[in-house]
């Protein structure tokens, strides 16, 4: 309580301190002080002050008396948020959600409410998916271990590159490059978008992200090509059940457009991740999901007829268990199933010429010559992908030739045919490890680019690479102050945020740099919509800080 009536006693001499020019000022802080509970509410002084008492000597009251408050480690705080982070991984967001705000009555810490903030909107979010979740078709579900788990999909063999050197990604992930061809298409070497990949048509990119609009974690999101700016759109979530709580990636639709993978840790041990497959949907509809029970089991993602048909049973006796006779069995059944898409395609156009040369309807023909059209462009692309797993099934039998391995073709064609004439047994999806390519050694090369220091809400925010200011007069607007240097994820997308320590040990910190006290508060509204309810703005001339209203003068 001494500490708080000194911080009390220095904002008074520095608003006294000022002259005649804040009587106001003066009188609303003593009226303040002398109803300031314990502990203070520093936010409301310094708001209720600000305009007159913006000085560095009011600073570092207004410093003391932020350092001198005791902010008591609420035990009930930490265990509230730890249990609305584990309802939030349970899916269970509204529950999660009424934690947090109770949370929220308990501290009155910068750190604590950031933390409540973050999860508070990972719930939100959440709850929105559920209102549009899509119910897949689940084919296949394994698990391998996290290093090596993208081996297994049905990509180039020896496509994946280790790489070596200093390199940024996600912790626990060796850092790769899948190369096809002369370009590199997916890397996890990039912490803003991990593993991307780029459709075969290159209309569409997925990549996985933890700093866009999501649950926590690592989210699957979509950004399709806009010819008109000749750019990426705007990343959207792929919601449920792509995307969950925990860290999803790599989501791949096979070339024959039979399949969808992507990986998740869900459910998972720490040295693991799941592969699922799921029939291929071009127009997936998306439904509401309410029930919990439901949810969790959606998002367990399980193959159909899993539970009656064990992995290691499932056509024991007709498919070859060793790992190159499935690899010529998978490449196999994708040469005959690309052959049978296009024979159905041709059989199709036929069908569709002739109901459009006997049609008189102007809106059926209209319908029919756009789907004549887009049948006839992807024709050429299914005879490329034909002639690609042709020349890769060839090279898989050189290799058992060179090898000694001996295969018998027949054999292994009636084994495929016999696996799909049975209509009651579900789809078999068969897992295949590629061998990584060689490794690609990195060097970093340092680039300077020029920071920008336009105020913006982005996805991640920055903190300004220098936090002098420049000469002249300049305003900002003020954020929170902490006991410890904020991270990246506090910022809520501010850039840039200039730091400055107090003489107290605290932090302050501070958004944008405004030439006019219109764009400062124009500004101010939009930073505070992302929850920064104290923030306000401040004014400095030539880096030393001066009151608002004298900064204004300045420029008339």
């Amino acid at each position: 309580m001494i500490g708080h009536l000194l911080a009390i006693s220095l904002i008074l001499t520095a608003v006294d301190s000022l002259g005649t020019a804040a009587p106001d000022t003066v009188a609303a802080v003593r009226l303040d002080s002398a109803a300031i509970p314990v502990p203070v509410n520093v936010d409301e002084v310094i708001s209720d002050v600000t305009d007159a008492a913006d000085t560095a000597d009011f600073r570092h009251a207004v410093d003391t008396l932020d350092y001198s408050r005791p902010i008591v480690d609420d035990p009930r705080v930490s265990r509230l948020l730890a249990e609305a982070d584990s309802l939030r991984k349970c899916y269970e967001f509204t529950k999660a959600l009424g934690l947090c705000r109770q949370a929220m009555e308990y501290t009155s810490d910068s750190l604590k409410i950031l933390e409540i903030e973050d999860c508070q909107i990972f719930c939100e979010n959440g709850a929105n998916m559920l209102e549009y979740a899509y119910i897949p078709a689940v084919v296949e579900r394994k698990r391998f271990p996290k290093d090596e788990f993208f081996l297994y999909y049905p990509l180039d063999d020896r496509g994946w590159h280790p790489v070596s050197g200093q390199v940024p990604g996600y912790d626990g992930i060796p850092q790769v490059f899948y190369a096809s061809g002369d370009s590199v298409q997916v890397t996890s070497a990039d912490l803003e978008r991990v593993y991307s990949v780029v459709s075969e048509d290159g209309k569409a990119m997925y990549f996985s992200s933890a700093s866009l609009y999501g649950m926590g974690g690592y989210d699957l999101y979509v950004s399709y090509w806009d010819e008109q700016k000749s750019g990426w759109g705007t990343p959207v979530n792929m919601g449920i059940p792509f995307s969950s709580p925990y860290d999803d990636f790599l989501y791949v639709d096979t070339e024959d457009s039979r399949y969808t993978l992507f990986a998740s840790d869900r459910g998972c041990p720490a040295d693991s991740i799941n592969v699922y497959v799921l029939e291929y949907d071009s127009m997936p509809i998306r439904t509401a999901v309410v029930d919990i029970a439901q949810v969790k089991k959606l998002m367990e993602l399980e193959p159909q007829g899993e539970a009656t048909v064990p992995q290691e049973d499932k056509a024991e006796d007709a498919m070859p268990e060793d790992e190159d006779t499935a690899r010529y069995t998978m490449k196999m059944a994708e040469v005959r199933a690309l052959r049978d898409s296009i024979y159905m395609y041709n059989k199709a156009l036929d069908e569709e010429r002739s109901r459009f040369a006997l049609s008189d309807d102007v809106e059926e023909r209209a319908r029919l010559t756009a789907e004549i059209l887009r049948k006839e462009s992807e024709l050429p692309k299914l005879g490329e992908s034909l002639e690609r797993s042709v020349a890769e099934l060839q090279k898989i039998e050189m290799e058992f030739l060179f090898s000694g391995i001996s295969i018998d073709p027949d054999k292994i064609s009636t084994a495929i045919d016999a696996r799909e004439s049975v209509d009651t047994d579900p789809e078999v999806y068969t897992f295949v490890r590629r061998s990584p390519g060689d490794t690609i050694t990195v060097t970093p090369i340092e680039v300077e680019e020029e920071f920008d220091y336009t105020f913006m809400i982005l996805p991640e925010g920055r903190f300004a690479p220098d936090g002098n200011l420049p000469e002249g007069v300049v305003y900002q607007i003020q954020v929170f102050n902490v006991g410890r240097k904020a991270t990246v994820s506090q910022l809520k997308g501010l850039s840039p945020v200039f730091e400055k320590a107090a003489a107290s040990g605290r932090y302050n910190y501070s958004a944008g740099l405004f030439t006019s006290y219109a764009d400062a508060t124009r500004a101010l509204v939009r930073v505070k919509k992302l929850g920064f309810k104290n923030a306000y703005v401040v004014a400095y001339l030539n880096g030393t800080s001066i009151a608002v209203s004298k900064a204004r003068e300045l420029q008339k």
